[in-house]
């Protein structure tokens, strides 16, 4: 079992025939998206991805890290997508067979690399990990055996993820929603669908794919403008990503542009990430000219019947926690921010003087289970 550190592009290249293999089917922690979001993210930072190769020279597991450097907070480790991107469930990547293993040879290196144990280059003093699932069994064991070698671990509650379980037809997930939900539908089936005022429609060509790329990046900026809002787009590191990562996405057949229009004029849309039981719904836009419609929630209802038509499994609404989410009888998954300070004095030391000036008073120490980080 080894663990090497990848500091450069070209050795990050390399991973990228295997990389796929260890994400569990998420699409956020594929190759595609984690190393486009370096690309367009990396100025100014260190790759540290920890690969763990087994003795067959097999790649077997990987821990998708950065490092930043701050006179205040030191050597600062963190994943890959992280920031303004908002990505999703990324964690320790391994196969269920080789998990264990992963865990161990990769807490081993990171409490060797803290120490001093190893070269200078490999030295970290923070480790900060954003909207870990409470229920991320691999990233509870690593940060459990990290607390363990006596590092500092303390843990923020931060934003739910949501996800819809979907049952076998439409009727049924339609029939266990709210009173008031349903009444809701039945308007907008009375006054719309039943009028035939709605198409759905669905990107199925390279042609069909850029057209709705522009029209996806025109209705989200609209619809954000309207509410005195910049939109995602504004930000130029965001707005590139975004366009390098869906076309790899495209061709790699983890992307869906879904959208309806309304009297045969774009209405909604919307930008989700597929795996082959799930659809993760990223992002979307609506024409704000057409909000006494409810496109928004013409756009959910489509695309959810779409996955259920697709025989998925689950539709995730991700992180956040937008009312709309629970009405739809999504179920909440908790999250962690969490801090873990190397085990040294220097990273001691510079983490009591953050305690001391912070504001965030329901910062605390706690362990982690093997089951989850409550």
């Amino acid at each position: 079992m080894q663990v090497t550190r990848i500091a450069t592009t070209d050795q990050l290249q390399r991973c990228s025939a295997s990389w796929n293999c260890l994400t569990r089917g998420v699409p956020f922690r594929s190759w595609e998206w984690l190393s486009t979001w370096w690309e367009h993210y990396g100025i100014g930072r260190e790759l540290f991805v920890l690969t763990v190769h087994d003795d067959f020279g097999n790649l077997i597991g990987l821990l998708p890290l950065f490092r930043e450097r701050s006179t205040a907070r030191g050597r600062v480790l963190q994943l890959l997508g992280s920031g303004e991107v908002c990505t999703d469930y990324v964690t320790v990547l391994s196969t269920n067979e080789h998990e264990d293993l992963v865990i161990e040879a990769l807490a081993i290196w990171l409490i060797s690399a803290c120490s001093g144990e190893m070269n200078a280059s490999d030295q970290w003093d923070l480790l900060e990990l954003d909207g870990v699932p409470t229920n991320d069994a691999a990233m509870a064991k690593l940060v459990g055996t990290l607390s363990e070698a006596g590092c500092g671990v303390r843990r923020q509650p931060a934003l739910n993820c949501w996800k819809l379980p979907l049952p076998s037809s439409w009727e049924e997930l339609h029939a266990g929603l709210s009173k008031n939900r349903r009444k809701a539908f039945r308007r907008l089936q009375r006054d719309v669908i039943d009028r035939d005022r709605l198409e759905f429609k669905m990107a199925c060509s390279d042609d069909e794919f850029h057209w709705a790329m522009k029209l996806f990046i025109d209705l989200h900026q609209k619809r954000r403008i309207s509410l005195g809002e910049p939109g995602c787009f504004a930000s130029k590191p965001f707005s590139a990503f975004i366009d390098s990562v869906s076309q790899r996405l495209w061709d790699a057949g983890m992307l869906e542009l879904t959208w309806i229009e309304l009297d045969g004029h774009p209405a909604a849309i919307d930008y989700s990430l597929v795996a082959a039981n799930a659809a993760y719904g990223y992002q979307s836009g609506l024409d704000p000219e057409a909000t006494r419609d409810s496109p928004g929630h013409l756009m959910t209802i489509a695309v959810v019947r779409h996955a259920i038509a697709s025989s998925r499994t689950t539709y995730d609404f991700l992180r956040g926690d937008e009312p709309y989410k629970a009405d739809w009888r999504a179920q909440p998954q908790s999250t962690v921010n969490l801090r873990i300070s190397a085990n040294q004095t220097s990273s001691h030391l510079r983490e009591g003087v953050w305690l001391a000036g912070t504001t965030m008073k329901n910062w605390i120490r706690g362990g982690l289970t093997l089951t989850g980080m409550q």
